[in-house]
């Protein structure tokens, strides 16, 4: 039967087409008439004025011009290829045909066309073409987290079709094979150019991934960039300190054949990871080993969860309001009309999650904001309210408790008190979780927590020494030489915050801090160039001067950028000698490359969560891994071609006083600019309030105990990359005979300093720590909730 079309119009149907039962025979309207013409003009060429020939009439001419003409089989794409080729044909029917093609639904597998009618004709390129398509098309799934699957839609290729001139679009295995390794080995080798000859500071940690495949994670940040390394599935492997020291040393491995020098590791407070770098330290004392201070401000917050008193007891009380509501649809759409009704705004109620380091203090306080719009609710529906949850007994008796909360005046006023007593610990999570969280920056934050909650009024004796006990119990336990000295060679405090008559506040004793740095660090002696530049720092005299340093312009800098990197102040007067002055330079430098928290590891598992999710769970770790690393490239090009208003999402602390700088404070450190997002990983909600209060309490205790229950005698890591760092695992083993119990790292001095003795709090430099601390820290805790909870615009 001939097909059904538009295109019919120009053809002539005869019979069936030779054998086959279905088509016919068909002839093209213009190529008959052509031949008509033609016969036409023969017999009037034959004919003479002697002898007159008969003339064939018009029927009769078409009916030899069909003789002549071969058949074709009247197969839709036959047709339209004839048609699109015939010289006879005018454009409009050829356009006419093309029109038809555009507005009909994408042809069948059967009727599918290998060619193109339309006016734009399907792309013929070059390899090199081809090439650089994919690796774009690539680029745009990552970015916009498209499944690889999408190029099998039709809906994709009928837009691919339509807009793109239908490209030749890869395979899902070549875009997600190839083409994705070509562009991780771009990335890679634009990275390695990056950080060749440079100091990092490398960190790691532990996830499992939505298919319960347990991996570590490990990233270097050079010049306060994290850079991702590797991924390792220990799934069949023991979750030990050795085998984590293995990984750990591995990558140091790899990043000193990419020309990093590692100046630190960093990890949580697990107690495989707490082990683990006791080991490292052990193998390799001129690093600065240290745990993710991010998470131990977490931990501080755990030990005030540990009390028990009226304030525990309101946020329980205040997670089972926020649960009722969220649990009770009826009960919620009356408290968002409330809402709607006073601010025009619907906001969300949220519960505290462990791995989310603000998160309780952000619920506590979103709960606060809303206040007069629940208890708005509570006055004009109450029976609304009191009959949502269900007419049976038990339900209603928890309605009515949850009415009695909110009516109750007390309970709002401890709820206030309690979010004051977490804020300052709030943004210390967001100081000291950027990428950029020098060591400095963490030693000023612990200081002005130590100063905001000793020398506040309204705190209770018990609240505030459980936390200024946890705050020192955590400096107990640093590195402390590398971190004070990160505050002597912050060229804008120097020996300022140190409490008077203390031995570090002299130079003699901050030279005897340097030259114990030095001698863990370096391999060589210094000279006594060292000794000069201590003395000309502590003045500020010499090429050590505020002028010589240009302090007010780098600090100008930094006022437009939001980013005032020590690190670079201190680089731009290297001569990259080591000898004289040049000496402590080099010693600054290394300091300041020093990230003292993992929060990059779980932003990473936070983006690993987003690609490799339910419907994406066959996606390989290592797949899963390249994927990222190309994001986060994207990112970065987006962000550095499109530079904006740097606005700080993570609350960040002033490192400039204006009692003694040039200018106004700046910001001493900006957000990374791909890690912009808050840390979440494997975010769960709890059941209730006691349970993360358990989980925090848990961690917080046991970071206060570290157990060796294996010495590298037994446990050695492998030979070869001890041979390949220049480790003598045989003379440390030695050195370090196996200890049980509890265990510290403390290197030069035989008691820590606690914070109490080494700053000063007096009445006299508050104006210094309170132009340490970031004044617009509510304000920015306060879009971190709106970026976490969506804000619904009504």
């Amino acid at each position: 039967m001939p097909p059904a079309g538009g295109h019919l119009q120009y053809f002539e149907i005869g019979g069936k087409y030779k054998t086959n039962g279905t088509h016919r025979e068909a002839w093209c309207k213009f190529c008959i008439s052509s031949r008509v013409i033609e016969l036409s003009n023969a017999q009037i060429q034959s004919s003479t004025a002697d002898e007159v020939i008969e003339l064939k009439t018009r029927a009769e001419l078409v009916a030899q011009a069909k003789l002549d003409i071969p058949p074709m089989v009247s197969k839709s794409d036959k047709l339209k290829r004839h048609l699109a080729s015939c010289p006879h044909a005018p454009e409009s029917a050829k356009q006419s045909v093309s029109d038809e093609d555009i507005n009909n639904e994408p042809p069948s597998k059967r009727q599918k066309l290998q060619y193109t009618l339309q006016v734009t004709t399907k792309p013929k390129w070059d390899e090199q073409q081809q090439d650089v398509f994919n690796k774009n098309l690539c680029r745009l799934f990552i970015a916009s987290g498209f499944s690889w699957n999408t190029l099998s839609n039709p809906e994709f290729k009928r837009f691919a079709r339509i807009h793109l001139g239908d490209p030749p679009l890869p395979s899902r295995q070549t875009l997600a094979g190839r083409v994705l390794r070509d562009l991780v080995n771009e990335v890679e080798g634009n990275v390695q150019k990056e950080i060749s000859g440079q100091m990092g500071t490398g960190q790691c940690d532990g996830w499992k991934n939505i298919t319960r495949t347990a991996v570590v994670a490990s990233i270097v940040t050079v010049r306060g960039r994290p850079h991702i390394l590797h991924v390792h599935n220990i799934t069949s492997q023991r979750k030990d300190a050795s085998n984590l020291l293995s990984i750990v040393l591995s990558e140091i491995a790899h990043l000193s054949n990419l020309g990093v020098t590692i100046v630190g590791w960093c990890s949580d407070a697990g107690g495989d990871s707490r082990a683990m770098r006791l080991r490292l330290a052990q193998l390799m004392p001129q690093l600065i080993v240290l745990d993710c201070w991010a998470h131990q401000v977490n931990l501080i917050v755990g030990d005030y969860f540990k009390l028990k008193n009226e304030y525990i007891e309101t946020i329980d009380k205040a997670v089972d309001v926020i649960k009722w509501f969220n649990n009770h649809t009826r009960a919620l759409g009356i408290f968002q009309a409330e809402q709607k009704a006073r601010s025009q705004r619907v906001l969300s109620l949220f519960l505290p999650v462990l791995t989310r380091w603000t998160s309780h203090y952000l619920s506590l306080t979103r709960l606060c904001n809303l206040k007069l719009a629940m208890q708005t609710s509570v006055i004009n529906h109450r029976e609304d309210l009191v009959t949502a949850a269900g007419d049976r007994p038990e339900q209603t008796e928890m309605a009515e408790d949850i009415v009695a909360i909110i009516e109750d005046r007390q309970f709002w006023k401890l709820l206030d008190e309690v979010c004051l007593h977490l804020q300052p610990l709030a943004t210390a999570a967001n100081a000291t979780q950027s990428s950029q969280g020098r060591l400095d920056s963490i030693v000023l934050t612990l200081g002005n927590l130590y100063c905001r909650y000793s020398q506040d009024p309204k705190l209770s004796v018990e609240i505030r020494t459980c936390i200024l006990d946890s705050i020192e119990k955590r400096w107990a336990k640093t590195d402390q030489d590398a971190f004070i000295m990160a505050i002597i060679m912050n060229p804008y405090i120097r020996t300022t915050l140190f409490k008077s008559g203390l031995r570090l506040a002299c130079p003699a004793g901050v030279f005897g801090l340097t030259k114990r740095l030095w001698t863990r660090f370096f391999p060589f002696p210094h000279d006594v160039g060292l000794f000069d530049a201590v003395e000309d720092y502590c003045a500020r005299e010499g090429s050590f001067s505020d002028a010589s340093l240009h302090l007010s312009e780098h600090k100008r800098v930094a006022t437009e950028t939001g980013n005032l990197d020590l690190r670079k102040i201190w680089s731009s007067i290297d001569t990259g000698i080591w000898k004289g002055s040049n000496q402590l330079v080099k010693l600054a430098i290394r300091i300041f490359s020093v990230v003292g928290n993992s929060a990059d590891c779980e932003r990473l598992f936070s983006a690993m969560g987003d690609i490799h999710s339910k419907k994406r769970n066959r996606l390989s770790e290592q797949r899963v891994r390249d994927i990222a690393v190309v994001k986060m490239a994207i990112q970065r090009e987006h962000k550095s071609a499109k530079p904006r208003p740097v606005k700080r999402t993570h609350d960040q602390i002033d490192t400039i006083p204006s009692s003694f700088a040039t200018e106004d404070p700046v910001v001493n450190q900006a957000a990374d600019p791909v890690a912009e997002d808050q840390v979440e990983a494997d975010v769960r909600e709890t059941a209730d309030f006691g349970s993360l209060a358990k989980e925090l309490t848990a961690s917080a205790e046991a970071d206060d105990v570290m157990d060796m229950d294996e010495s590298l005698n037994e446990n050695p890591p492998p030979a070869a990359i001890l041979r390949q760092l220049n480790i003598d695992a045989t003379r440390v083993c030695d050195e370090a005979p196996r200890r049980r119990g509890a265990l510290r790292l403390y290197f030069g001095t035989n008691e820590p300093i606690s914070l109490v003795d080494l700053f000063d709090f007096g009445t006299d430099k508050a104006g210094i720590w309170d132009a340490l601390w970031n004044t617009n820290a509510t304000l920015s805790m306060t879009d971190d909730a709106d970026v976490d909870n969506d804000a619904v615009p009504v």
